[in-house]
């Protein structure tokens, strides 16, 4: 537990120390940050389940699920089981099938 705890402290510090040094250098390009620590969480799905996602994300101009829909879905997703493991009410809001294709 401890050692986790390290690490997630050095990736955090990691982050901030690149969001200083990227800030300084004027306007930035490419995806927009976020003001949390974000974690690579690799999963594997059976592929007819991913692909009827990755079918319905998808965006008529490049063919390709559009950029953070399976993300943002899998962590409403996660959210609402965790709140209730804990007992709580479910606050997390389950986006749409319309506002996750216009993400």
């Amino acid at each position: 537990m401890e050692r986790e705890m390290r690490h997630i402290h050095e990736a955090e510090n990691r982050i901030l120390t690149q969001g200083a040094v990227c800030g300084t250098m004027g306007g930035m390009k490419g995806r927009p940050r976020v003001p949390y620590l974000r974690v690579d969480f690799k999963i594997s799905l059976p592929a007819a389940l991913a692909a009827e996602i990755d079918l319905i994300f998808e965006d008529p101009l490049t063919k390709r699920p559009k950029y953070g829909a399976r993300a943002k879905l899998i962590a409403s997703l996660l959210q609402g089981w965790l709140d209730n493991q804990r007992g709580l009410t479910a606050s997390v809001h389950v986006p749409t099938l319309e506002e996750l294709r216009d993400a």
